[in-house]
């Protein structure tokens, strides 16, 4: 269950899709302002009526969140210590790759958006780092806690990591960063997310976050076989 609100939380975070009632300070403005650029695209009437977003909406929609998510320092902060032995060509190429992952991921969540809104109790900020917390009224009622990473970059405030009840994206995946940096390398790393969106893309995975990499996919199509 909680899975399941993160996978929801995360989606409509990393694709902009946050109606606030309420806002204060910086860093959750920095929020609103990424909800409005995706909220127009999404009711650009020349998309009425499509059954899927794809195409040019779709380009439209990650060119949007890249002006306020930092993959950047998601991903060196799922990585952890072992960030620092990489090389700036791996760095960014694990970035790209990861940046990609998660679209493909968390983009069919972002189709199932239904009016749920978002109300910013409390925002934190020390330094270069921001906390803002968030509950989500679902259409059934319930209220479900959502929470956002942000840090501050160039004078500007960017979200790094999403948390819904109590389950990080950040977390999800440097445990399963880890396992691979274990026995493998910075290069197999890279190899196995890559491998992972391709999977994705071609409808041999799903998009679910339980398995980044494809050994997990892999086992279970083994085991349907």
């Amino acid at each position: 269950m909680k899975r399941t609100i993160l996978s929801f939380a995360a989606g409509i975070a990393l694709f902009g899709l946050l109606t606030a009632t309420a806002w204060a300070g910086v860093p959750t403005d920095t929020v609103k302002e990424g909800v409005d650029k995706v909220i127009s695209i999404l009711q650009d009437p020349k998309y009425k009526g499509a059954k899927a977003i794809s195409g040019e909406q779709l380009d439209r929609l990650r060119a949007a969140i890249r002006q306020f998510f930092d993959f950047d320092e998601l991903t060196a902060r799922a990585v952890g210590r072992p960030w620092l032995k990489f090389t700036p060509q791996q760095q960014k190429d694990l970035s790209a790759s990861f940046q990609e992952l998660l679209e493909k991921t968390y983009i069919s969540k972002f189709e199932g958006y239904n009016g749920e809104k978002f109300d910013y109790q409390k925002e934190m900020a020390q330094g270069n780092l921001a906390f803002v917390q968030s509950q989500v009224q679902a259409n059934d009622g319930k209220l479900l806690a959502v929470n956002f990473r942000l840090i501050q970059k160039d004078g500007h405030w960017l979200i790094y990591d999403v948390i819904g009840e109590g389950i990080s994206i950040m977390e999800i995946y440097r445990s399963q960063f880890a396992q691979e940096l274990q026995n493998g390398t910075p290069d197999s790393l890279i190899g196995k997310v890559r491998d992972r969106v391709a999977d994705i893309a071609a409808g041999r995975a799903p998009a679910d976050d339980k398995a980044v990499l494809n050994d997990a996919a892999k086992q279970s199509a083994t085991a349907k076989q």
